[in-house]
Order: structure tokens, then C-alpha cells, then sequence
């Protein structure tokens, strides 16, 4: 972007940016349901918004709808990067996110959770309580955090047995885990 700018267009774009940053903060969290998980990546999404705003800077500055299409712009950047990550399976945080689920609804809380398991703890119960093609299912399915067809898709498998598998590896694993309290 080698794009020489006049005056008038780095006094538009500074306004703009001071003027529209919280706005696109606020939309971008609500478009990721203020999720912890993307949260963070919020700040980059909204600079590059306001990059493409620089290399359209001409355009803009003439656009009936400068919010709208400021928004339209952080949008397609945030379908863009999720749809990334989710190709390239990409965690932001951990799958294992989907065991302390299990167990926060079944009334537990978060303090104690933490306080129960690691990590290293779920990854050494996986080893020793789970058959080998249980423990295939929990790569793909908590790990890879791929859907259950794409789980069975990826294993040869029908949907209902690797239904039924993940009902079975909960269970091994709330026990293991309920024994060791």
C-alpha cells in the first residue's frame, strides 16, 4: 500500500477512526456474541477495517453511508478470519472448553472445575481410561473440535455411532474424573 494521501484525507480518516472506532468495537462484539473466545481479535479486525478504509480513502470520503460501510467492511474481515481458523483448525482456546461445559451444567462451577482437572490431567484419563477408537472420536470431536458428522465423516463411521461414542467417552471420563475427587 504505497498510496501517497492528501492532506484532507488523513484529516478524514483520523475523524473517522476517532468518530466510528467504538461503534465497530460494539458491533463486532455483538457479531461474536461477546464471546471471550474472539474478543481479542476484535482490535485487529477493526484496523483492518480502517486500513481498507486508507486504500479506499477517495471512495469513502464521497459514500453516502460511511458507518454502513465501515461495518459492512469489519464484517466480511471477521467472517473472513473465522472461517480461517476454522479451516485450518485453528483453537483459540483449548476444545477441552466443551468438557467444562459438561461439567458446568451439571451445576458445578467454574472455581471448582478448575480446581478438579487440568488439562494434563483430561490428556492422561484420555490415555488410560479410553479405547483407542474412543480416543480417535475425542481428538477429532473435543480436540480438532470438528463436528460430529465431520467426525464421522473423517473415521468411516455413521453419525449415531460417533453419537454414541462421545456419550461414552463423557461418561468414562465423568467417572475418572468423579473417582479421583
Amino acid at each position: 500500500m504505497s498510496k501517497k494521501l492528501t492532506d484532507e484525507e488523513t484529516e478524514f480518516l483520523a475523524e473517522i477512526a476517532a468518530k466510528y472506532y467504538d461503534m465497530l468495537e460494539k458491533y463486532c462484539g455483538r457479531c461474536v456474541s461477546y464471546n471471550p473466545k474472539y474478543m481479542s481479535m476484535i482490535p485487529d479486525l477493526i484496523q483492518e477495517t480502517f486500513l481498507k478504509a486508507v486504500e479506499n480513502a477517495s471512495v469513502l470520503r464521497q459514500h453516502e453511508n460511511i458507518p454502513g460501510w465501515l461495518k459492512k467492511s469489519c464484517h466480511f474481515s471477521l467472517l473472513n478470519t473465522l472461517r480461517s481458523i476454522r479451516m485450518s483448525r485453528e483453537v483459540l482456546y483449548p476444545a477441552i472448553d466443551k468438557l467444562r461445559q459438561l461439567e458446568l451444567a451439571h451445576g458445578e462451577n467454574e472455581n471448582v472445575w478448575n480446581d478438579k482437572i487440568t488439562l494434563k490431567e483430561v490428556l492422561t484419563a484420555v490415555q488410560s481410561v479410553l479405547t483407542e477408537d474412543e480416543q480417535i472420536i475425542f481428538n477429532d470431536y473435543f480436540l480438532d473440535n470438528l463436528s460430529t458428522a465431520e467426525t464421522a465423516r473423517r473415521n468411516n463411521l455413521t453419525y449415531d455411532t460417533v453419537r454414541g461414542r462421545i456419550s461414552r467417552i463423557r461418561k468414562k471420563l465423568k467417572q475418572y474424573f468423579q473417582l479421583q475427587v
